[in-house]
């Protein structure tokens, strides 16, 4: 749980604005290393794990949200005066011995309690009032980190810094104090925090797309400018960080939690700003937060998706044992609306019924047609009456055949009258 007192690090320089409207960087390391704890930050792990986005949040709700069981990852002011929280599980690969979040804090203070605590910044916001909003975690034992934070900042200071520091800069954002400068969040580039990144300022979202796409980089951080802009961090791609991750903008809260569900993915950054209509939006960047197996089948089915120009449909899956417990599991929780995909179950209940010998696929089905529209399979049964001047008899084999090879809804109301949907469902 987060203390209510001030607190954070090493050096902070303030200096006079000088506007530069893009800049563009690239430092490159050796072999990336996918990290298995979240000592350096939870935006470099992929074990799966409870996560949580909170919107328009007071500090007092956000406290009661965390609980014993979550620590902040990140947090945002928005325009209204409340906030945006990024959360994990604080266990496992993401337990962090010790951790704090404070808002509208100032500098020296944070600068002081994270000298005190030998803590160390994950998260840096600075408001227009000159405090800052922060997270930080323990910097002690195997969670120490060389690292640094700058407020107010050009990209040339930054440059200069992180050359001298042999780092590489994990988050940057505008400041909002003076025009054209930037706060920025630096990590030593050597072991095992080593790797090929980029950074960018005051980019438009396709020239970002362009960028990450065309040098095999992924996002870890992304920050709006206020003119419709953003800032960036990103790290290559490649070896144990090639992982499946996405980012989106200009979506509500709502969305971005859809979209994380279905890409069975974990939201590591997202900040509010406002669009073009004085509306809150947020910016997104999400990371896997499935397991192997469950990943192998929803690149199955995004791939058999894509091929039908449904590339990002919604979708989920679960499998279980009966009796057991789930096996594997995407959006297990999201209510389902099988439509025609039910007629699998029914299906697979006939047959069964076959196989223990309660029933053969020689015997009779009945089932009733519509009598306006005699050879419409795509009726549905419920728009009209079962009566014997509608009714016709196949065999069950032919019924189920009829079912799943032209998805006959007639014949699945058969089915379904026949073995009772309660005996189904059980």
């Amino acid at each position: 749980m987060p203390r209510r007192s001030f607190l954070v690090h090493r050096l902070v320089r303030q200096v006079a604005a000088t506007v530069l409207s893009v800049f563009v960087l690239a430092s490159t390391a050796g072999v990336a290393h996918a990290d298995t704890t979240s000592a350096t930050g939870d935006e470099y792990v992929t074990a799966p794990t409870a996560w949580a986005t909170w919107t328009g949040k007071s500090t007092s709700e956000i406290t009661t949200l965390l609980g014993s069981t979550y620590r902040l990852v990140d947090v945002k002011a928005d325009s209204s005066g409340t906030y945006t929280a990024t959360a994990v599980k604080n266990a496992g690969a993401y337990a962090a011995p010790a951790w704090w979040w404070y808002v509208h804090a100032s500098v020296l203070d944070i600068s002081n309690f994270a000298s005190v605590n030998n803590a160390r910044i994950i998260s840096l916001q600075r408001n227009s009032d000159d405090t800052v909003n922060v997270v930080l975690v323990s910097n002690t034992g195997v969670y120490a980190r060389s690292w640094w934070w700058y407020v107010g900042i050009t990209t040339s200071e930054a440059t200069l810094d992180w050359q001298a520091n042999n780092a590489r800069i994990t988050s940057v954002i505008a400041d909002p104090t003076s025009a054209g400068t930037y706060d920025v969040l630096m990590v030593g580039n050597t072991g095992a925090d080593q790797r090929t990144w980029m950074w960018w300022v005051n980019q438009s979202v396709s020239n970002l797309a362009t960028l990450a796409s065309a040098n095999n980089m992924r996002l870890i951080d992304l920050e709006p400018e206020g003119n419709g802009n953003f800032d960036a961090a990103m790290i290559s791609a490649t070896g144990a960080d090639n992982v499946a991750w996405w980012w989106y903008l200009g979506w509500d809260a709502t969305q971005m939690q859809r979209l994380a569900d279905t890409n069975g993915a974990r939201i590591s950054r997202m900040v509010p700003y406002l669009n073009g209509f004085s509306q809150t939006v947020y910016a997104a960047v999400m990371v896997d937060n499935l397991a192997a197996e469950p990943r192998r089948v929803w690149n199955v089915l995004q791939t058999g998706y894509t091929q039908q120009g449904l590339s990002g449909a919604t979708f989920g899956f679960y499998v279980r044992q009966i009796g057991g417990s789930a096996q594997i599991a995407l959006a297990p929780s999201t209510t389902y609306e099988p439509a025609s995909g039910i007629k699998a179950l029914y299906n697979l209940y006939a047959e069964f019924q076959v196989q223990i010998g309660n029933d053969a696929l020689s015997k009779a089905l009945t089932y009733w047609y519509k009598p306006t529209d005699p050879t419409n399979k795509d009726v549905c049964p419920l728009d009209y009456a079962n009566a014997p001047s509608n009714q016709s008899t196949t065999t069950l084999a032919n019924g189920l055949k009829l079912m799943m090879s032209i998805s006959d809804n007639r014949l699945t109301q058969s089915v379904d009258l026949r073995y009772g949907r309660d005996n189904v469902n059980a």
